[in-house]
């Protein structure tokens, strides 16, 4: 799959279980929800083998926030308060075949 058209797919199925939509998820705010959605595309993107920075283009973001994102993904997972950032994790890799 072309890297644009999964790139689409992964905002889609994002914005499908968290109920961030798409451009709230490619723009700039800071709200804890958003912020998790975004993370959560750029964490899946790279687990599919693209590399940050190309992640770090099609989100408009810096490839060294890729990367800090690839690197406090878990743990903001296993400390988050709310559960639905694990929840929506686990559904994610399991609609987009992510082992």
């Amino acid at each position: 799959m072309i890297i644009g058209e999964y790139f689409i797919k992964t905002v889609e199925v994002v914005e499908d279980l968290t109920g961030v939509s798409g451009s709230a998820i490619l723009g700039q705010r800071k709200l804890r929800e958003i912020v998790d959605a975004r993370w959560l595309v750029a964490w899946l993107m790279c687990q599919a083998g693209y590399y940050p920075r190309q992640v770090a283009a099609l989100l408009g973001v810096s490839t060294r926030m890729i990367q800090k994102i690839l690197q406090e993904f878990e743990n903001r997972v296993k400390y988050s308060p709310d559960v639905m950032l694990r929840n929506n994790k686990e559904a994610a890799e399991k609609r987009l075949r992510i082992n």
